[in-house]
């Protein structure tokens, strides 16, 4: 739990607006989203700070076992197993770690600065045609190479300006604070050189 405050990926009271006709729900949501990041959190740690031999180990076994028709996974098992010693887990890098709000944001900021999206590719198991091309969610979608290297000129301009004391192109009135956040910039330094890698998956 403490890995995913530290990484921002767990939902705050922060996230709810206190004016809004649902706010009832929405504290309920995030009651509900915080018991199962309680869940996931026990099992993420469990396999990263456990023996990897039986504990990780017998849980892969596991998995295959229970779902045969992962053939993929199954594929890959025995690789695993045997480098199951020297693997290291690395549980919500960083670069990725937007909210919801935030990642319409730097979107958004990109979009101001002149980049033209061509859609996200399909989550895995999905077909193309059935592929929506949105890039909200987090359902694995792909984010193609040549969207990511595009997008990373924009944003960088942006944090030029931002730097220099200009006013942003464009800026609308919700941005103001997410712009004025203490490590925004430094946020998104960071999803620039990601982008410049290449293509991922939003999850």
């Amino acid at each position: 739990m403490l890995v995913a405050e530290l990484r921002r990926k767990l939902p705050d009271l922060r996230d709810i607006d206190p004016k809004a006709s649902n706010a009832v729900a929405q504290v309920r949501a995030l009651l509900k989203e915080s018991s199962e990041d309680v869940l996931t959190s026990d099992v993420f740690g469990s396999m990263k700070y456990l023996p990897r031999r039986p504990y990780v180990e017998s849980v892969l076994k596991l998995v295959a076992r229970r779902n045969p028709r992962a053939l993929e996974f199954c594929g890959h098992l025995s690789a695993l197993l045997a480098e199951l010693d020297a693997m290291e887990f690395h549980f919500w890098p960083s670069y990725l770690c937007w909210s919801a709000g935030g990642w319409n944001q730097v979107l958004n900021l990109g979009l101001q600065h002149g980049w033209e999206p061509t859609g996200t590719g399909p989550p895995r198991g999905m077909r193309k045609a059935d592929c929506e091309g949105i890039y909200q969610g987090n359902d694995g979608q792909l984010f193609y190479d040549r969207d990511a290297r595009r997008l990373a000129d924009p944003l960088e301009q942006a944090l030029a300006e931002m730097v220099a004391g200009k006013p942003l192109k464009k800026k609308r009135i919700d941005q103001t604070d997410w712009l004025s956040a203490p490590d925004i910039i430094k946020r998104v330094r960071q999803f620039i050189k990601f982008c410049r890698k290449g293509s991922f998956r939003i999850q």
